[in-house]
């Protein structure tokens, strides 16, 4: 008899630890031998594979019989029910992740490290566009999920940091932002709008080499990770579509031809309204001309009756009446002249600036034209990044300059009354606004210097061309040097590199194949950034 003491020198293996059963492990011989016995049919017995899903909830699996039985569900609903299931599955996702923003055609989710977008408006199909796309260098692949797409979460959005820069002057305030000197706060801005623009330049390139377009480049749909410290694109719902055809896009930031692609049917409309105004004064120039002619006709003959009149001629005074009154008519008549002449010629100018933007004047669709279209975006937002920087720092030293660097980023980012004003008078503005600065004798001249180099070179390579075929691609332009941050005490030295590290952009005959390393999975938000939204 083997001894139990804690000195004993034999023990007792531990007992065999049985797995843990599953509802889905086939039953044993004795529950077997059991069915036998009272007749059972064993296939009861077996689990149903159709109820294992890897997804916790079945609707949202992603195995070949989910799908299918999904397709065919949602075949034989009718819209209504289809609406009425998509807006309850909405409705789920908004209780268990939190929303980080709203666009147009989708809603965003967080989900650690992770984003959910999800459509709000039913699909033609339960599961979407699920096509597998090879992986695009600089570009942040998009999975399919069901009827969602999830994507690595790619930060803040562009607009959150361009409204952190136009009210505090650096895109990451905080409570020491106020005590810090110009400067400073100067160069963290353009340390950003360095990394973020330079980094977007190179995926665009990498974007358009592999034959595809974004067509819709805004500072919305653009991200900064601060943990990765990477910029990327985001909305990119329609990135791996190759139709040339297919328009989409913002006014505010897009080329004024493409601007009149999305607007074909209103921009033909007043065109056709502005033929009906047109005719309308050439009828009353005509009808006041004719009228004068006959007043003149008149005038001359009261005045050569006039003067065969003496004073003591009874009719003398009969005569001198009918002529004053009919001075003050020709009068009246020659003000309206030039009043509706001068209308007609400002319309006829209007007319002649929206001639060339008629839906059967424009150029042909192409991908090449997309590319244009695209950089022509990228950059005038980055526009708008310099002018945040010149508004916010010359607010002090010269309130002037600031509310015309302001007025010009209004007029930008207004999308009902900016079309014309690309077309003819952001060169001009930017002109004025450059010319102003370069009077200006404050030392915050010297702290822009940088970006007031490259505001000019912005506007020589987009806004004084007016040739779409003379505008660049980015394939063509070399990326900006990226400034060093530099410490509070070396400002000098700082502002002096950062004059020679933005020099112009020049074009190149030669297309340099960057090779952008695959991006690392973006690990979770700070809680102190929200990130932006997306569409």
């Amino acid at each position: 008899m083997p001894l139990t003491g804690p000195n004993s020198s034999t023990t007792t293996a531990p007992p065999h630890k049985q797995r843990r059963l599953s509802p889905f492990d086939p039953p044993s011989p004795a529950r077997r031998h059991e069915c036998s016995k009272h007749r059972i049919n064993q296939r009861m017995l077996t689990p149903n594979r159709t109820t294992r899903h890897s997804a916790p909830d079945p609707s949202y699996s992603d195995s070949s019989y989910s799908k299918q039985l999904r397709k065919r569900n949602h075949e034989k609903m009718s819209p209504d029910e289809q609406f009425f299931q998509h807006q309850n599955r909405l409705q789920c996702l908004k209780k268990l992740y939190p929303s980080i923003g709203s666009g147009t055609n989708s809603e965003v989710f967080l989900c650690g490290n992770k984003v959910l977008i999800y459509p709000k408006n039913p699909l033609s199909t339960a599961d979407g566009n699920q096509t597998k796309r090879n992986h695009i260098e600089g570009v942040l692949n998009v999975s399919h999920l069901a009827d969602m797409q999830t994507m690595d979460y790619a930060g803040q959005d562009g607009f959150d940091y361009l409204l952190a820069i136009r009210n505090h002057g650096c895109p990451h305030p905080d409570e020491t932002t106020p005590s810090q000197s110009a400067e400073t706060i100067n160069s963290l801005s353009r340390h950003f709008r360095e990394t973020v623009f330079n980094d977007l330049l190179l995926s665009l390139r990498s974007l358009h080499q592999h034959g595809y377009i974004h067509r819709d480049v805004k500072s919305e749909n653009l991200a900064y990770n601060r943990l990765t410290q990477k910029a990327s694109f985001i909305d990119l719902g329609d990135i791996y579509n190759t139709d040339p055809c297919k328009l989409t896009g913002t006014p505010s930031t897009a080329h004024p031809i493409h601007h009149a692609y999305l607007f074909s049917n209103i921009i033909d409309q007043e065109l056709r309204d502005l033929i009906g105004i047109l005719s309308e004064y050439e009828d009353k120039i005509k009808t006041i001309t004719n009228k004068r002619l006959h007043d003149e006709n008149t005038f001359i003959q009261l005045e050569n009756t006039l003067s065969k009149l003496s004073k003591d001629d009874p009719n003398f005074d009969k005569t001198t009446k009918a002529l004053a009154s009919l001075e003050n008519i020709l009068k009246n008549d020659f003000d309206k002249y030039r009043f509706y002449l001068s209308e007609k010629n400002k319309h006829l100018n209007e007319y002649q600036k929206l001639k060339p933007y008629q839906k059967d004047n424009l150029p042909p669709l192409t991908i090449d034209l997309w590319k244009k279209f695209d950089t022509y975006s990228l950059h005038i937002t980055e526009l708008s990044f310099l002018l945040s920087q010149v508004y916010k720092t010359f607010q002090k030293s010269n309130p002037t300059l600031s509310q015309a660097a302001d007025k010009i980023l209004t007029t930008h980012l207004n999308d009902s009354y900016n079309f014309l004003w690309k077309c003819e008078d952001i060169e001009q503005n930017i002109n004025d606004l450059l010319q102003s600065i370069d009077k200006d004798t404050s030392e915050t001249k010297t702290i822009l210097s940088a970006e007031i180099q490259r505001i000019r070179t912005l506007n020589q390579l987009f806004f004084s061309v007016k040739n779409i075929t003379d505008i660049p691609t980015a394939e063509t332009l070399l990326p900006q040097i990226v400034t060093p941050l530099a410490s509070s005490d070396s400002s000098e030295t700082s502002s002096e590199d950062s004059v020679n590290s933005t020099l112009p952009a020049e074009l190149t005959t030669t297309t340099v194949a960057e090779v952008l390393p695959s991006p690392s999975p973006s690990p979770s938000p700070s809680p102190l950034f929200k990130p932006g939204s997306t569409s």
